[in-house]
């Protein structure tokens, strides 16, 4: 399978325009001013949010389609985290945030829709009010041959040690594949022979050490290049391995100061499984058949994670599909254009082997699942999901804690339509429905005081209320909207009421 991405030309013209608008200068000056470890997880969300509405406030003065200028807006998200994580990462190696935020003009983009870092880099090398060393690296983290041995050409001498120790070579100080080249150049790699082997515990080439170093760094531009340094049998015996690494790397929370941001690893699995044979692909998807999953989710790989998914389906567990489900409501409600999620959603649903069904509607009864999905009022995938579970199961879900707790959310957002639909898909029979009401009814009742049970009474009168007519479904049913002074209202009022102050003696 070919895991090359080749892009509309309507996902082309999305990207430059998002791009344009990323790149104004009010937006960037925001931009350049947010510093995102500074704050706390939820502030610093807020605050993000307040640079990607700037850009967003530009859209309707665009002079395009209506049905275009809301396709663009799905790329705003997805294009300005790739210019966040890009200024984050560089900033980090650099030292220069200055510079690094003054730069973003310069950023160059693939057709995809991510910073194309090659390119980019080659722009900043350039501009020669940044210290020597920091363009040197670059070159160096990039690959770019050429600049690499013009600028150390040019390296003052007392600034060459930073790379280069003949004595005792080390990665400690310096980017790893910095370190690398400077001994390259100078016709002394076979010194790092002795580092290699005590890094990777075996004796390897120095090429296909700085291969797999780049590959498990998320750097898609050095591992390209130093494959093509490679043999036939190291590329054999290090595709694989390294493919592997990557899927993993991305779902491991350590990572080395040196490493690119997770969400790039994408970049580099999908350039590995390009250069594999379809068996050494099955290898990788049977050993990290949910780390590989992941990568897939990440901006722009989407469309390759259903044709992936095909081909693993005896290497996924029940718990990986619960995972991957919730994941992509989670994506969804965090905001998320960049993909049609919840039909991602269903389509995966509707392919899960019948275990994993099962396993996953088991879940329901004590997992969030259901809740997210109501929550975006997503009431297909709702549907699919119950559609495949047997009576005693959809029971379940709606008679455990988190079932109620479903219900209480609805009556408490005034979701009315929801909670209905929500019951009538869990439960079918009147006498099921009657049992529901009693329990929870105490449930309510239990967990209240007289005084708020008084203050909220007109919201659960209409909440039993609305038990009350999918019991008498085949009756006339009476209003939900009737007012408190009608003779049904006033009754049912006052036989919540009395059950109540029972209950509580």
């Amino acid at each position: 399978m070919n895991y090359t991405l080749i892009p509309s030309l309507e996902h082309i013209t999305l990207v430059k325009i998002a791009t344009t608008l990323w790149n104004q200068d009010d937006v960037r000056a925001l931009v350049e001013k947010f510093y995102f470890r500074s704050l706390i997880l939820s502030e610093r969300r807020k605050e993000w949010q307040i640079v990607e509405d700037k850009v967003i406030e530009k859209i309707p003065k665009l002079s395009l389609p209506e049905s275009l200028k809301e396709r663009v807006l799905d790329f705003i998200k997805p294009i300005g985290l790739e210019i966040l994580k890009w200024r984050e990462y560089h900033e980090s190696f650099l030292s220069e945030r200055r510079f690094v935020r003054g730069s973003l003009n310069r950023l160059c983009w693939t057709p995809q829709g991510t910073v194309d870092k090659k390119k980019t880099a080659e722009a900043l090398i350039k501009d020669e009010n940044l210290d020597i060393t920091k363009r040197y690296k670059l070159a160096c983290i990039y690959c770019l041959e050429d600049d690499v041995r013009e600028l150390w050409s040019l390296m003052p001498q007392k600034k060459e040690v930073a790379f280069y120790n003949e004595g005792h070579p080390s990665f400690s100080k310096e980017h790893g594949l910095a370190v690398f080249w400077t001994y390259d150049i100078k016709g002394e790699v076979a010194k790092l022979n002795g580092l290699i082997k005590k890094i990777k515990g075996k004796e390897i080439s120095p090429y296909q050490f700085a291969f797999e170093y780049a590959a498990v760094g998320g750097n898609k531009a050095a591992t390209e290049y130093f494959l093509q340094k490679l043999t036939a049998k190291e590329k054999e015996e290090s595709l694989v391995r390294s493919a592997g690494y990557v899927a993993n790397r991305r779902c491991n929370s350590a990572s080395n100061r040196t490493d690119l941001p997770k969400e790039h690893y994408a970049d580099v699995l999908c350039f590995l499984l390009s250069q594999m044979n379809e068996e050494q692909q099955t290898e990788v998807f049977k050993s990290y058949p949910y780390e590989v999953l992941k990568c897939l989710l990440d901006w722009p790989w989407q469309s390759f994670f259903m044709k992936t998914v095909s081909r693993m389906w005896d290497f996924l567990s029940g718990k990986d599909c619960n995972y991957f489900l919730r994941e992509m409501v989670d994506k969804v409600i965090e905001g998320h254009k960049d993909y049609d999620y919840q039909k991602l959603f269903g389509k995966f649903w509707q392919q899960s082997p019948d275990a994993h069904k099962r396993y996953v509607i088991d879940e329901c009864s004590s997992g969030s699942l259901l809740s997210k999905l109501l929550k975006i009022e997503d009431k297909e995938n709702v549907k699919l999901i119950l559609k495949d579970a047997t009576l005693i199961e959809k029971e379940k879900i709606i008679f455990y804690r988190e079932g109620k707790d479903i219900c209480e959310s609805l009556i408490y957002n005034n979701k009315w339509d929801l909670l209905k639909f929500f019951i009538q898909e869990c439960i079918l029979s009147k006498e099921v429905i009657i049992k529901f009401k009693e329990k929870f009814k105490e449930r309510i009742i239990c967990r209240r005081s007289e005084e708020k049970l008084e203050k909220e009474k007109d919201m659960w009168n209409k909440a039993f209320q609305l038990l009350d007519d999918l019991i008498h479904k085949g009756n006339k049913k009476r209003s939900m909207e009737e007012s408190d002074s009608s003779p049904a209202k006033r009754l049912h009022s006052i036989e919540f009421k009395e059950v109540a102050h029972s209950m509580k003696k």
